[in-house]
Protein backbone atom coordinates (compact mmCIF):
# COMPACT_ATOMS: atom_id res chain seq x y z
CA UNK A 1 0.00 0.00 0.00
CA UNK A 2 1.36 3.34 -1.00
CA UNK A 3 2.10 5.84 2.10
CA UNK A 4 2.23 8.39 0.17
CA UNK A 5 -1.95 8.23 -0.73
CA UNK A 6 -2.73 8.05 2.98
CA UNK A 7 -5.92 6.43 2.75
CA UNK A 8 -8.59 6.66 5.24
CA UNK A 9 -9.20 3.65 7.43
CA UNK A 10 -12.51 2.47 6.46
CA UNK A 11 -11.88 -1.80 7.96
CA UNK A 12 -8.81 -4.14 7.53
CA UNK A 13 -8.07 -7.55 8.48
CA UNK A 14 -4.70 -8.55 10.57
CA UNK A 15 -3.92 -12.17 11.06
CA UNK A 16 -0.87 -14.16 12.57
CA UNK A 17 1.03 -14.53 8.85
CA UNK A 18 2.88 -17.86 7.70
CA UNK A 19 5.68 -15.84 6.41
CA UNK A 20 6.76 -14.93 9.70
CA UNK A 21 5.96 -17.81 12.09
CA UNK A 22 3.61 -21.09 11.92
CA UNK A 23 -0.03 -20.32 12.84
CA UNK A 24 -1.99 -22.72 15.35
CA UNK A 25 -4.76 -23.22 13.16
CA UNK A 26 -7.04 -24.55 15.41
CA UNK A 27 -6.37 -21.24 17.34
CA UNK A 28 -5.95 -18.92 15.01
CA UNK A 29 -7.82 -15.57 15.70
CA UNK A 30 -8.22 -12.98 13.09
CA UNK A 31 -8.92 -9.34 13.91
CA UNK A 32 -10.84 -6.86 12.24
CA UNK A 33 -9.99 -2.91 12.50
CA UNK A 34 -12.11 -0.42 11.94
CA UNK A 35 -13.24 3.71 12.42
CA UNK A 36 -16.47 4.71 13.52
CA UNK A 37 -18.89 2.56 12.55
CA UNK A 38 -21.23 0.27 14.94
CA UNK A 39 -22.78 0.38 18.13
CA UNK A 40 -19.36 1.38 19.84
CA UNK A 41 -18.22 4.62 17.53
CA UNK A 42 -14.39 4.09 18.06
CA UNK A 43 -11.28 3.13 16.44
CA UNK A 44 -12.37 -0.70 17.35
CA UNK A 45 -10.27 -4.33 16.88
CA UNK A 46 -13.14 -7.09 16.97
CA UNK A 47 -12.36 -10.29 17.05
CA UNK A 48 -14.61 -13.98 17.99
CA UNK A 49 -11.54 -15.54 19.07
CA UNK A 50 -12.53 -18.32 16.52
CA UNK A 51 -16.32 -18.68 17.29
CA UNK A 52 -14.87 -19.16 20.65
CA UNK A 53 -16.69 -15.70 21.87
CA UNK A 54 -20.25 -13.63 20.75
CA UNK A 55 -17.75 -10.47 20.44
CA UNK A 56 -14.92 -8.94 21.69
CA UNK A 57 -13.50 -5.30 20.84
CA UNK A 58 -11.15 -3.15 22.26
CA UNK A 59 -10.67 0.92 21.67
CA UNK A 60 -9.02 3.26 22.83
CA UNK A 61 -10.47 6.70 24.31
CA UNK A 62 -8.68 9.86 24.46
CA UNK A 63 -9.03 12.48 26.89
CA UNK A 64 -7.53 16.05 27.18
CA UNK A 65 -8.52 18.37 30.19
CA UNK A 66 -12.69 18.02 30.53
CA UNK A 67 -12.63 16.44 26.75
CA UNK A 68 -12.94 13.37 25.97
CA UNK A 69 -12.98 11.70 22.23
CA UNK A 70 -13.11 8.05 21.36
CA UNK A 71 -15.44 8.42 17.93
CA UNK A 72 -12.68 8.65 14.86
CA UNK A 73 -15.44 10.96 13.17
CA UNK A 74 -14.89 13.35 16.14
CA UNK A 75 -11.35 13.46 15.71
CA UNK A 76 -9.69 16.67 14.34
CA UNK A 77 -8.34 13.97 11.47
CA UNK A 78 -9.78 10.73 10.66
CA UNK A 79 -6.97 7.42 10.92
CA UNK A 80 -5.25 7.39 7.82
CA UNK A 81 -3.40 4.27 6.79
CA UNK A 82 0.28 4.52 6.82
CA UNK A 83 0.92 1.05 5.78
CA UNK A 84 -0.96 -1.78 5.69
CA UNK A 85 0.02 -5.94 5.24
CA UNK A 86 -1.69 -8.88 6.74
CA UNK A 87 -0.21 -8.87 10.37
CA UNK A 88 0.68 -5.23 11.18
CA UNK A 89 -1.24 -2.06 10.05
CA UNK A 90 -0.10 1.89 10.93
CA UNK A 91 -2.25 4.66 11.06
CA UNK A 92 -1.78 8.21 11.80
CA UNK A 93 -4.65 10.30 12.87
CA UNK A 94 -5.35 13.70 15.35
CA UNK A 95 -7.55 13.43 17.98
CA UNK A 96 -7.06 17.21 19.07
CA UNK A 97 -5.08 20.09 18.08
CA UNK A 98 -1.43 19.89 18.65
CA UNK A 99 -1.49 16.01 19.02
CA UNK A 100 -0.87 13.42 16.59
CA UNK A 101 -1.04 10.02 17.14
CA UNK A 102 0.69 6.83 15.60
CA UNK A 103 -1.09 3.58 15.87
CA UNK A 104 0.57 0.44 15.26
CA UNK A 105 -1.10 -3.16 15.92
CA UNK A 106 1.02 -6.28 14.78
CA UNK A 107 -0.12 -10.02 14.82
CA UNK A 108 2.78 -11.77 16.10
CA UNK A 109 1.10 -15.43 16.42
CA UNK A 110 -2.68 -16.73 16.80
CA UNK A 111 -3.40 -16.09 20.02
CA UNK A 112 -1.89 -12.50 20.75
CA UNK A 113 -1.90 -8.93 19.01
CA UNK A 114 0.65 -6.07 20.32
CA UNK A 115 -0.05 -2.11 19.60
CA UNK A 116 1.57 0.81 20.36
CA UNK A 117 0.14 4.30 20.86
CA UNK A 118 2.83 7.26 19.91
CA UNK A 119 1.98 10.68 20.79
CA UNK A 120 3.69 13.77 19.24
CA UNK A 121 3.43 17.60 20.51
CA UNK A 122 3.61 19.92 18.16
CA UNK A 123 2.83 23.18 20.43
CA UNK A 124 5.12 24.95 22.27
CA UNK A 125 3.76 24.00 25.92
CA UNK A 126 3.71 20.43 27.50
CA UNK A 127 0.33 18.61 27.27
CA UNK A 128 -0.65 16.19 29.41
CA UNK A 129 -3.05 13.65 27.67
CA UNK A 130 -4.68 10.74 28.93
CA UNK A 131 -5.04 7.64 26.98
CA UNK A 132 -7.37 4.57 27.87
CA UNK A 133 -7.67 1.09 26.67
CA UNK A 134 -11.33 0.04 26.62
CA UNK A 135 -12.79 -3.73 26.39
CA UNK A 136 -16.24 -5.47 25.37
CA UNK A 137 -16.13 -9.14 25.89
CA UNK A 138 -19.42 -10.81 25.18
CA UNK A 139 -18.32 -14.45 26.16
CA UNK A 140 -19.57 -17.96 25.65
CA UNK A 141 -19.78 -20.86 27.40
CA UNK A 142 -20.72 -19.22 31.17
CA UNK A 143 -17.67 -17.11 30.98
CA UNK A 144 -16.88 -13.47 31.94
CA UNK A 145 -16.58 -10.19 31.01
CA UNK A 146 -13.18 -8.51 30.92
CA UNK A 147 -11.92 -7.24 34.61
CA UNK A 148 -9.46 -5.25 35.90
CA UNK A 149 -7.40 -7.35 38.14
CA UNK A 150 -3.84 -6.61 40.05
CA UNK A 151 -1.13 -9.22 39.39
CA UNK A 152 1.55 -8.32 41.51
CA UNK A 153 2.43 -4.96 40.39
CA UNK A 154 0.95 -4.81 37.05
CA UNK A 155 -2.83 -4.04 37.00
CA UNK A 156 -4.16 -6.06 33.69
CA UNK A 157 -7.66 -6.30 31.99
CA UNK A 158 -9.00 -10.57 32.36
CA UNK A 159 -11.90 -12.23 31.21
CA UNK A 160 -13.03 -15.38 29.98
CA UNK A 161 -14.63 -17.13 27.06
CA UNK A 162 -14.98 -20.66 26.24
CA UNK A 163 -11.86 -22.51 27.28
CA UNK A 164 -9.80 -19.12 26.73
CA UNK A 165 -9.01 -16.69 29.33
CA UNK A 166 -7.88 -13.20 27.37
CA UNK A 167 -5.45 -10.78 29.25
CA UNK A 168 -5.02 -7.09 28.53
CA UNK A 169 -1.46 -5.84 29.14
CA UNK A 170 -0.15 -1.80 29.29
CA UNK A 171 3.01 -0.28 29.85
CA UNK A 172 3.00 2.99 31.68
CA UNK A 173 1.79 1.93 34.74
CA UNK A 174 -1.94 2.18 34.05
CA UNK A 175 -4.56 2.26 36.42
CA UNK A 176 -8.17 1.09 36.28
CA UNK A 177 -10.33 3.60 33.66
CA UNK A 178 -12.75 5.77 34.94
CA UNK A 179 -15.40 4.66 31.59
CA UNK A 180 -18.63 3.06 30.19
CA UNK A 181 -16.95 -0.05 29.55
CA UNK A 182 -13.81 -1.41 31.86
CA UNK A 183 -10.67 -0.79 30.44
CA UNK A 184 -6.42 0.37 31.76
CA UNK A 185 -5.57 3.66 31.30
CA UNK A 186 -2.61 6.15 31.94
CA UNK A 187 -1.85 9.83 32.01
CA UNK A 188 1.28 10.91 29.39
CA UNK A 189 2.99 14.59 30.25
CA UNK A 190 3.66 15.21 26.29
CA UNK A 191 6.88 17.73 25.98
CA UNK A 192 7.70 19.79 22.83
CA UNK A 193 9.31 17.90 20.38
CA UNK A 194 9.52 14.49 22.70
CA UNK A 195 7.84 11.35 21.36
CA UNK A 196 6.10 9.61 24.18
CA UNK A 197 4.71 6.13 23.57
CA UNK A 198 2.99 3.09 25.23
CA UNK A 199 2.50 -0.59 24.14
CA UNK A 200 -0.26 -3.09 24.87
CA UNK A 201 -0.76 -6.72 24.14
CA UNK A 202 -3.69 -8.57 24.12
CA UNK A 203 -2.94 -12.49 24.62
CA UNK A 204 -5.63 -15.32 25.02
CA UNK A 205 -4.52 -18.82 26.05
CA UNK A 206 -5.97 -21.72 28.01
CA UNK A 207 -5.22 -20.24 31.45
CA UNK A 208 -4.46 -16.91 32.64
CA UNK A 209 -0.50 -17.08 33.72
CA UNK A 210 0.54 -18.58 30.02
CA UNK A 211 -1.79 -15.24 28.63
CA UNK A 212 0.30 -13.15 30.81
CA UNK A 213 3.34 -14.14 30.15
CA UNK A 214 2.62 -13.92 26.41
CA UNK A 215 1.55 -10.57 27.18
CA UNK A 216 4.57 -10.07 29.26
CA UNK A 217 6.53 -11.12 26.40
CA UNK A 218 5.45 -8.95 23.65
CA UNK A 219 5.31 -5.71 25.85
Amino acid sequence: MDHQESPTLQTHLVAADLSFNKPDILNDQVWELSAGSGVVRALILSTSFGLRARRFQLFPCFTLGDATVSDPNEFIDYPNIHFASTNFICLGMKPFKDIDVTARFWVPESQAICGQYTFHNSSERPIPITISLLCLLVPLGGGSPMLPVQMGINKVLQGETSDLKPLLYMTGGPEEAQETFPGLSTQLLLSTGKPRSINWVLASRESTQTSLMRARHYS
